[in-house]
């Protein structure tokens, strides 16, 4: 994978970063160690990491307060982009709470592998709303466990339907009404597949 880091200067980064790194991920970061200033790398001519394919975020915090730190931009970008995001170190007062997944104590690679697994809530939700409407304007049969459930794949956005109730023609429709619903919260993923559960 690869892997947004917030800079910090928590022992506890190095040690996160160490460890992803050592399981094969490449971890990359907006401020280099060497900045000075509040300026990102985009914003210093540099590539943006996120330009180049980000499947996961993580910021690890060092003290609680429910305001954005100084050099967590990149958290703010990747959760625009919809990337899967970590908090872990101090999650006390998390202002990213509602767009995060919070790990108290070790940050493995294992459970990095299993957040990016993850539906996206965000997209899963609207994606969800989208496809239950149009069951209840068209009259067609629906259940209360009609749901799609949106992942990031490797710089694109994967959405699985589950409609059992839904014959051919009305899965092409569904489909349309899904990719356009998740198009209109993120229009910068590369692409979006849309599936169905038992395909």
């Amino acid at each position: 994978m690869r892997i947004l880091m917030s800079a910090t200067t928590a022992p506890e980064a190095a040690q996160i970063a160490d460890r992803l790194s050592a399981a094969g991920h490449q971890v990359v970061r907006c401020h280099e160690p060497a900045d000075r200033g509040l300026l990102c790398s985009a914003l210093q001519g540099r590539a943006c990491p996120i330009d180049d394919q980000v499947d996961l975020a993580v910021a690890v915090r060092e003290r609680p307060t429910p305001y954005r730190e100084l050099l967590e931009d990149g958290v703010v970008c990747a959760i625009r982009s919809h990337i899967p995001l970590v908090v872990t170190g101090v999650t006390a007062a998390n202002p990213y709470r509602q767009w995060s997944t919070e790990i108290e104590g070790e940050l493995t690679p294992e459970t990095a592998q299993a957040v990016v697994g993850a539906p996206l809530r965000g997209l899963s939700q609207s994606a969800t709303e989208a496809l239950r409407s149009w069951l209840a304007a068209t009259s067609r049969p629906g259940s209360g466990e009609d749901r799609v459930a949106v992942r990031r794949v490797a710089g694109g956005l994967q959405a699985q339907v589950f409609a059992p109730g839904l014959d051919g023609p009305g899965r092409e429709v569904a489909a349309v009404r899904v990719h356009q619903s998740i198009r209109a919260a993120d229009r910068t993923a590369r692409a979006v597949d849309v599936t169905f559960a038992g395909d």
